[in-house]
């Protein structure tokens, strides 16, 4: 008993030394910020201790303002109106914005609104200034002063404190119906000016209902990312909070919905000022996966492109810190308890114009352990706008087959169920598929050069075990001479309904995978997987029911009584497939790779760079590597080469070849 209790302990141990993650599978959270937090995410040291600029603390107190703006700050803004009649500077436009913005971030929210609108008031009309100023209509000059971090923080915070407001529901409707969704209500600034405001307009991967909220993303503190994925633009960032998909519909789907998803949402309001000097506000939501740039026709400079302010990490750590709490050794030992959840899933709502990119990961572990590698992908432009990254999650303890078979079935029903026009089907076509470790196994048996040649490998060996006179007996070949058992030789004597259920075990056909890019794949096994140790965690392993039905059946239709797939020398759970010389691994050294399909590998070594020897801690380089690949590097890491910077630009580099060759 003693003996045992220590080996659990053990194998825990060493599961988690081997795994491809940690103990607890969240990477990355998004928690709420505090006021101070929410401050700085705007003003990034351009504005002092007061809150207010150089330039604009000059001009106060060179001018005697500054006293009266403390007093009074309505008799401040005509001090420095006049002084801008006088002399048609636009900076002093500015100058009025900072004084508004300050006074409304002093302000509680009611009181703060007419500040937050009438400082876009004055820095939509220094903005008009300025491109005018020449006397003609010049882009360049729109986009020079959307360089000016001053002025974008100004318009970008003023639209923060206009959103809390109009985010709260109104009072006065019917069901809890946000401010800004509507038909038309009015607002005044503290000047007196009338802002009209219409219907918000939304640009949306999916429809409006779809969506239960919108977050700003200044309330969050991103943690654990390696780096922020955000970029300077108009605009306020908001998390789009997508509606938790149904279960059962969700589950009957090739591709799913996880939940907690969320979409980068970019918010603009767009002014035009009416003949009565009121002005018009339309609401502009913008899911900047579809459009970075904002767009509109100009009463004076026609048409006009703004750049959005960008922020792709706060919704992804939003969306990953409210996954449920996974523990990953309990979902490989009981891999029953997720058999419901596994499947394909989505990062993103499905984009017809964008190539799948398939991420599987590896023993022990899940989806979220690619967070670093999605998040570094989407700071490149190119890859954002071409590229939608999809996700399998499963559970490592199933062997690795039928953990294949399972994501083969998925994206076949994707293609036959989901991509319907041509455009659709050929960005399928060019998929790419990104396996790390077991992971990049299970994408080995998809891409087989025929479609029953692991499985003709694996039932020849297990054969081979009971003595090769039982094979010429039953079969009338002799595998050490002729190779594998054939398929054809194997069904001679099934039923079309028989052979129609081993196709559904064991057989592959082609799916349009156009590349592969394996990480820290044990091709040929790791003996890891052979000490006392990791055989015990196997043992521990609860194998669905239906897998032992799986086995019976097969026993029944190939008609052997001698196939004991239960006996100790049989490997069949994840682990075990990981065995050198365990029939799955002899097998798969043996399956060719299916012409046509481009693949690539990057390998760890522990102790150097670009040095094809060693080993990553737990595959050694003569497991991981494959002869014609297209490119091999090898990265100085453990065993989780894909959470690193060089890993992953080197995949960010495959991915923008992959476009190049494509076109």
């Amino acid at each position: 008993m003693k003996k045992k209790l220590f080996l659990a302990f053990a194998a825990t141990g060493m599961l988690l030394l081997s795994s491809c993650s940690f103990f607890q599978s969240r990477e990355a959270m998004a928690d709420t910020a505090s006021n101070q937090a929410t401050r700085e995410y705007f003003s990034r040291m351009v504005f002092n201790r007061e809150g207010l600029s150089f330039e604009a603390e000059n001009f106060l107190k060179g001018n005697e303002i500054y006293d009266t703006f403390e007093k009074d700050p309505l008799s401040a803004l005509y001090k420095i109106n006049a002084h801008y009649q006088i002399s048609g500077d636009p900076d002093l436009l500015i100058v009025s914005a900072e004084l508004c913005r300050l006074k409304a971030i002093r302000s509680d929210r009611e009181k703060a609104v007419p500040y937050y609108l009438c400082a876009l008031y004055y820095i939509r009309r220094a903005a008009r200034e300025s491109m005018a100023r020449d006397g003609h209509r010049a882009p360049e000059n729109h986009q020079q002063w959307l360089g000016n971090y001053r002025h974008l923080l100004i318009y970008n915070e003023a639209c923060y404190g206009l959103f809390k407001y109009l985010n709260e529901s109104d009072d006065n409707q019917i069901g809890n119906v946000k401010k800004f969704d509507q038909n038309s209500y009015v607002l005044y600034d503290a000047e007196g000016r009338k802002f009209i405001f219409n219907k918000s307009h939304y640009h949306l991967s999916l429809p409006r209902e779809e969506i239960t909220d919108f977050l700003p993303c200044a309330d969050f503190r991103i943690q654990d990312l390696r780096h922020k994925n955000m970029k300077l633009g108009l605009g306020l960032p908001l998390i789009g909070i997508v509606k938790q998909p149904d279960g059962k519909a969700n589950a009957a789907s090739p591709l799913r919905t996880p939940p907690a998803l969320t979409i980068p949402v970019t918010l603009v309001p767009r002014f035009t000022e009416n003949e009565d000097h009121s002005f018009t506000v339309d609401l502009y939501f913008q899911d900047t996966l579809l459009s970075e740039s904002f767009e509109w026709q100009d009463q004076t400079f026609g048409r006009v492109n703004w750049p959005l302010a960008l922020d792709f990490s706060t919704p992804l750590a939003h969306f990953l810190g409210n996954l449920p709490e996974r523990n990953l050794i309990t979902l490989m030992l009981n891999p029953d308890k997720i058999e419901n959840e596994c499947g394909l899933y989505m990062l993103e709502p499905y984009q017809p114009n964008k190539i799948p990119v398939v991420f599987v990961h590896g023993l022990m572990s899940s989806p979220d352990t690619w967070t670093q590698m999605i998040n570094s992908l989407r700071s490149d432009p190119i890859i954002r706008q071409r590229y939608q990254f999809w996700f399998y999650y499963y559970s490592s303890g199933v062997p690795v087959i039928v953990s294949g078979k399972k994501l083969h079935a998925s994206l076949l029903a994707v293609q036959r169920d989901i991509c319907k026009s041509e455009a659709e089907k050929k960005n399928f076509e060019q998929m790419v598929i990104v396996g790390h470790s077991m992971g990049g196994l299970i994408t080995r048996t998809m891409i087989q050069q025929e479609p029953h040649q692991l499985a003709e490998g694996i039932i020849t060996l297990e054969m081979l075990r009971h003595g090769k006179d039982k094979v010429v007996e039953k079969f009338g070949g002799d595998p050490d001479t002729k190779g594998n058992i054939s398929w054809s030789t194997m069904i001679k004597d099934c039923t079309p309904e028989e052979i129609d259920k081993l196709e559904k075990i064991f057989a592959f056909p082609a799916l349009p995978i156009h590349r592969v890019i394996f990480m820290a794949v044990p091709h040929r096994g790791s003996k890891m997987a052979k000490n006392e140790i990791a055989q015990f965690g196997s043992w521990l392993i609860s194998l669905p029911v239906s897998f032992f039905s799986s086995i019976s059946m097969v026993k029944s239709i190939l008609r052997d009584d001698d196939m004991s797939w239960k006996d100790n020398n049989i490997h069949y759970t994840g682990i075990d497939n990981l065995d050198p010389d365990s029939n799955f691994a002899l097998a798969l050294a043996k399956v060719g790779i299916k012409e046509g399909i481009i693949y690539h590998s990057i390998i760890g070594n522990a102790k150097s760079d670009n040095q094809p020897c060693g080993s990553d801690g737990v595959v050694p380089y003569d497991s991981s590597h494959l002869d014609n690949a297209a490119s091999e590097l090898v990265v100085k890491s453990g065993h989780s080469v894909h959470r690193q910077p060089a890993a992953i630009r080197e995949v960010m580099r495959i991915l923008r070849l992959h476009l190049q060759e494509n076109q």
